[in-house]
């Protein structure tokens, strides 16, 4: 079964996850947008789909990790160190006690630092999922390299499961709620869900569309009946979502120290999954009406723009709440929040939309210098 290298509505599919962000982030209507930090798995499952569909498709290649690595940095550096410069030249005119935590990010060990401090420079908070994808990104390439194809399928079944019980030893000895939902050994599980997909369509000569689309069904109705059940497990005080939202908020969900609480991870990466399998390779009349739904101009003009959306949202929201209340620009009321929020938005709309004509497609032009060449193979001719 032959992958496709592009895959349509998925831009959509990233603008509904910014916007699940965003939403989120803005703290408007939070009976309903306080689960929009499910918006980040919905990105590590996209991450870990395409990713190894590119290392599985240029394995062999010459220069492959050279190339990777610098297609990777091309896109992800540049507005992540400005992001973290520009922080950093707030933190120290402001002279903020948090510049002793910037070396960190500039690492990407924001995440370790959190879990072990239960702190984060306030600004770049949002930093930690950057952080986790980036780390997965350094040690992928070396996993999909070393493993042949089938191996790599069924080892990293066994990874999906190590990080859920890995979650679950943390969710049980009273660790940080960092510990848990921050670190890449804890998250990986959604990033491999993403990956498994592609490793379980190369690994398996007879894979047919059809059984794939079969195979997606049945992992979309077990997570979802999985995510109603546990409901009931947690539940005396709500239900399994309203849990979830009342407790995570800046610092995370308390019910993840619950037993089995944790698992909400791994069953909404795996309905992200299933929507995602259905997307790329679904060929019924739903399967075509939500592609075509994501293919919309709107959203696929905000999936382009994901990435400065995300890394920049924080930091404008932040600094604007600021002002505001400093200025006391606009009073704030249950009415106006939304115009605050609309402001907010914009702003960072306009910001993204700059920094994606002026600065990400620009440099993107840098990748045609790392473009992915097969190996020729040479040809030994003998004199007679």
């Amino acid at each position: 079964m032959q992958i496709p290298s592009y895959f349509s509505g998925f831009n959509g599919l990233r603008a509904i996850a910014v916007i699940l962000v965003l939403l989120f982030h803005g703290e408007i209507l939070t009976s309903v947008t306080a689960n929009g930090w499910i918006g980040v798995d919905l990105f590590f499952v996209i991450s870990g789909f395409l990713i190894t569909n590119i290392l599985i498709n240029q394995k062999g290649t010459d220069n492959f990790f050279i190339n990777f690595y610098s297609r990777r940095s091309i896109r992800i550096f540049p507005l992540y160190y400005l992001v973290v410069i520009g922080v950093s030249v707030i933190l120290f005119v402001s002279r903020s006690n948090e510049v002793a935590d910037l070396p960190y990010y500039y690492l990407y060990l924001q995440n370790f630092k959190a879990a072990t401090t239960e702190k984060y420079i306030v600004l770049l908070g949002h930093t930690w999922s950057l952080c986790v994808e980036e780390q997965f990104y350094l040690i992928w390439p070396l996993f999909i390299y070393m493993f042949p194809t089938k191996r790599a399928f069924y080892l990293t079944s066994g990874l999906i499961l190590l990080s859920i019980l890995i979650r679950q030893y943390f969710a049980t000895h009273d660790y940080s709620i960092f510990y848990q939902s921050t670190l890449l050994p804890t998250r990986m599980d959604s990033l491999l869900i993403g990956a498994i997909i592609i490793l379980y369509i190369k690994s398996f000569n007879n894979i047919t569309i059809a059984s794939l689309n079969k195979v997606s069904n049945i992992v979309g109705v077990f997570s979802i009946g999985a995510l109603i059940m546990l409901t009931y497990y947690m539940g005396e005080d709500g239900a399994f979502i309203d849990r979830m939202a009342s407790g995570y908020h800046r610092f995370g969900n308390d019910s993840l120290h619950l037993p089995y609480g944790h698992l909400k991870f791994t069953l909404l990466a795996l309905l992200s999954g299933a929507v995602l399998t259905k997307l790329a390779f679904g060929t019924s009349h739903l399967s075509r009406k939500l592609c075509s739904i994501l293919e919309n101009p709107v959203l696929d003009s905000i999936g382009k723009i994901s990435y400065g959306l995300y890394i920049y949202h924080w930091v404008i929201f932040y600094l604007f709440d600021s002002a505001n209340r400093k200025l006391n620009l606009i009073a704030v009321t249950p009415v106006t929040v939304y115009l605050i929020f609309a402001i907010k938005v914009t702003i960072t709309l306009v910001v993204a939309q700059c920094s994606w004509k002026y600065l990400e497609q620009p440099l993107n032009k840098l990748k045609e210098r790392f473009q992915y060449q097969r190996q020729q193979k040479r040809s030994v001719t003998s004199a007679v």
